[in-house]
């Protein structure tokens, strides 16, 4: 199967209802805004736990999000150990706060009792706790997560909880507040979701950063920013700087070994300096451009096809637009996310040797100071289902 690039987005999401605040849920999606219309009935879909009653609980709305995952399959890894934090082997026994519990039930079908997992009470204050729990065991830790809170009252507990503990979670780990005044009516009312439906779930942001490396690899000659060689972006797995100014381009396993530093027993790191302009970067943004723009070329030339001009024109745009590009706007919206690559898979994204020299090396420039590139050329010519039952993911942990 052919390697896809890391989403353009992947979360877990806890849900709560509006009508019984008790009533929680737990689930991962690529499209928030989607999945929580699915949820509340709007759209077809959704999970049967939601749906219970005809929909009693109904409308959910979301409660806080853990995004920054590095494909699906790491994203499910979490929600699975956040659904079943008593028995994910991701929480060691020393550390594990909720205890596993059985029930035995008589099987007619078999004339014998059936001893089987008794699933957890979902209660706001554990799952606050067993999230505290994973952002810290080994297995999640180094992930470049990010914990974003729709709602006030959620928030206000998680500091609760965070404060009676004595050990934080990783510095790293940024903490978003989206929620407005909770005094204010039409806020409260109107605009309560409005930070989920604004979302951005697509690559556009991405697309100064891709174009930057498409335009780079047509360059004529460059050097890895950290061992001075020369390097082919047509056929290795270069890294590119996401600063705009910054032309520094590395192999990846050069500069995995200059993020990393003394963290020698580490493989993928968090983030690092760019050795060239020195900005502190996240390595997912960085191999999230280099997949995407070596995996998945429709992608790419969706995402840099030029948008169509909207609004009344004068005569002369309108000339111009007839001798340009006749492209129709293109939906940049990330709708199908299938197969992503698990966390291991970045360890084996270049075999070349992590061990390099010290050394900054350089793009190679021209007289002008400027790497020495030519001009673009125009040769940029089943939604993974969100997991409806934990039970489907038992394989994961």
């Amino acid at each position: 199967m052919d390697a896809k690039p890391l989403p353009a987005f992947y979360c877990c999401y806890l849900l709560r209802s509006k009508v019984k605040h008790t009533q929680l849920y737990v689930g991962s999606t690529p499209n928030p805004k989607r999945r929580l219309d699915q949820h509340n009935g709007v759209a077809k879909g959704g999970a049967k736990r939601t749906e219970t009653g005809h929909g009693a609980w109904r409308p959910w709305e979301m409660g806080l999000m853990v995004t920054g995952f590095p494909s699906n399959i790491a994203a499910l890894q979490f929600e699975w150990a956040w659904q079943n934090s008593d028995l994910t082997r991701k929480i060691s026994k020393e550390e594990r706060i909720s205890i596993p519990r059985t029930v035995s039930k008589y099987s007619k079908k078999i004339g014998k009792y059936v001893t089987r997992h008794k699933r957890l009470p979902v209660i706001l204050r554990d799952k606050l706790t067993n999230l505290h729990l994973l952002l810290r065991v080994p297995s999640f830790t180094r992930w470049p997560l990010q914990l974003q809170f729709f709602q006030e009252d959620i928030y206000q507990s998680w500091l609760a909880w965070t404060h009676e503990n004595p050990q934080p979670i990783r510095s790293g780990i940024a903490i978003v507040k989206d929620f407005g005044d909770e005094r204010d009516i039409n806020y409260a009312t109107s605009n309560r979701q409005a930070e989920v439906d604004a979302l951005d779930v697509s690559y556009s942001p991405l697309h100064n950063h891709v174009e930057k490396g498409m335009i780079l690899k047509q360059a004529s000659s460059l050097a890895c920013s950290c061992c001075t060689k020369k390097v082919d972006m047509s056929v290795e797995n270069i890294l590119v700087c996401t600063q705009a100014k910054c032309y520094a381009v590395s192999h990846l396993a050069c500069l995995a070994s200059s993020f990393l530093g003394p963290e020698s027993d580490q493989v993928v790191p968090i983030d690092g300096e760019c050795p060239r302009c020195r900005t502190n970067t996240k390595w997912t943004d960085l191999v999230r451009e280099m997949t995407l723009r070596t995996r998945d070329e429709k992608e790419v030339v969706r995402l840099l096809q030029p948008k169509r001009r909207k609004g009344k024109m004068d005569s002369s745009q309108l000339m111009a637009n007839e001798e340009g590009t006749e492209d129709e706007e293109e939906d940049l919206v990330l709708e199908d996310v299938v197969d992503e690559p698990s966390i291991h898979e970045i360890r084996n994204w270049d075999s070349s040797s992590i061990g390099s020299d010290n050394e900054v090396g350089h793009c190679v420039q021209s007289d002008g100071g400027q790497p020495s590139y030519p001009d673009p050329k125009r040769e940029l010519s089943a939604v993974i289902e969100d997991s409806e039952d934990s039970a489907d993911w038992y394989m994961l942990d």
